[in-house]
């Protein structure tokens, strides 16, 4: 391939995966107009955003199956056709349910891009192009669910939510012809025979743990079915890792694990997904409650934290390459921690110094998060990235839900004791990156 068709493919794909990461976001200023027009309570039209992240979660760990056996050009052409035909569902929806499955098959279209994204940059580029890539990924990352809101609430302003639905159907359908032009084939093309007990505890697994925190994290509160459905998806998960371990034809390699470079890289990223996820539900939260402040309103205080981190990120890559990991977790970690401190005294803050705080705690996580990846990568053979990355990619994920969970039902009791918990968070991967990363 040449330079060109390189950058041509991955111009496309993160154009794909920016519009996929809006979608995930733009319904949260349109719940009340949907509750209006379909008659639903608060308590279902809430599982619009949750159904999406959900079948997301649920998505990554087939992802390694799906990236080596299926082409890259069908995969990304079946998934854009795919997330046209969700995204018609929803905008001729004459119900809540009808609007909720197309939802759900947008989710897999998201849930299966983020890590194809991902593959496709560690398949065409090397190791030396890597970070400031996964620097641009995470710009799109970072700003695809922060304008999200936004960008809904201006549409909605004028017109209806299904319009949000129109534009995502005209810009899929584009992406989609584009793609058969300009997507190349890199898959690695090694047949994987699919085992359908791992795809089950993976699922059953998987989804019952991310299903738990988020009514956790809904209803603030532990009762006896949430913690019955923990405990099982919990069980499913230890018979899922046993698995991997025993049969030769994994869904996935569990046995990246075993490098240390890569798990203390990924556990830095799931405390910063931790950090960034819950955080980012308990301010505005915490705004609506005491400020009586709309969602708009709380979505532009988080916007210019969210824009920085898409700022910075292009430039974390050659930060990493200049300075290392390790140095930059250690700053980055304690720039997070001084930052969040002032939360404790939130009531006392003003708007913009909650804006200021919060785009100054993303700035530290940036540094952390973004070169994550290519660091946790760059120790393991080429053979095994793909499969380092379906790893990487959820427990990521899980550690989200289990941020916005925590943080979520702390501020039931205390907004105070909500941010302790970030702190020593934090904390802890600051101890993490100064004894156990290289």
């Amino acid at each position: 391939m040449t330079t060109y068709q390189k950058n041509s493919m991955m111009g496309l794909f993160l154009t794909s995966l920016l519009i996929a990461l809006v979608t995930e976001t733009f319904l949260n200023n349109a719940l009340f107009a949907v509750m209006q027009t379909f008659s639903v309570s608060s308590s279902v039209v809430h599982w619009l955003s949750s159904l999406y992240i959900l079948v997301l979660g649920l998505m990554i760990p087939t992802s390694a199956f799906v990236f080596y056996n299926f082409s890259t050009k069908w995969i990304y052409t079946s998934m854009m056709g795919l997330f046209a035909f969700g995204s018609l569902i929803c905008l001729i929806s004459p119900n809540f349910y009808v609007l909720l499955f197309g939802r759900a098959l947008q989710a897999i279209v998201a849930g299966v891009l983020v890590p194809l994204v991902q593959n496709v940059v560690l398949a065409i580029y090397d190791k030396n192009r890597r970070p400031f890539i996964f620097g641009l990924v995470g710009m799109v990352v970072a700003i695809g669910p922060a304008i999200g809101p936004v960008l809904s609430g201006f549409i909605l302003h004028y017109t209806s939510f299904r319009s949000l639905f129109l534009i995502v159907l005209l810009l899929s359908l584009v992406l989609l012809g584009l793609g058969i032009r300009f997507v190349f084939d890199i898959s690695p093309h090694q047949k994987r025979p699919l085992d359908f007990w791992s795809l089950c505890y993976s699922t059953v697994g998987f989804g019952l743990l991310l299903l738990s925190f988020s009514l956790m994290g809904e209803h603030q509160q532990v009762d006896l079915l949430t913690l019955g459905m923990l405990v099982i998806g919990i069980i499913a998960l230890i018979i899922f890792c046993r698995r991997q371990f025993k049969i030769s034809h994994y869904l996935m390699n569990l046995a990246v694990l075993k490098n240390r470079t890569f798990t203390a890289s990924m556990t830095l990223a799931s405390i910063c997904n931790f950090s960034l996820l819950g955080v980012e539900l308990v301010i505005p939260l915490y705004l609506q409650q005491t400020h009586n402040l709309d969602a708009l309103t709380t979505g532009l205080v988080l916007l210019p934290g969210s824009l920085l981190l898409g700022v910075i990120s292009p430039f974390s890559g050659k930060l990493y390459q200049k300075f290392g990991y390790q140095k930059l977790a250690i700053v980055g970690f304690s720039i997070l921690i001084l930052a969040t401190l002032p939360y404790l005294m939130i009531e006392s803050l003003s708007l913009v110094a909650i804006t200021i705080f919060y785009m100054i705690r993303i700035g530290g996580l940036g540094l952390v998060l973004i070169p994550s990846l290519p660091h946790a990568m760059a120790k393991l053979p080429q053979s095994e990235t793909v499969d380092g990355n379906a790893v990487f990619s959820t427990i990521r994920e899980i550690a989200a839900a289990l941020g916005m969970t925590v943080l979520m039902t702390l501020l039931a009791l205390s907004h105070f004791l909500s941010f302790v918990v970030a702190i020593v968070i934090a904390a802890v991967g600051l101890l993490i990156a100064l004894f156990f990363v290289k």
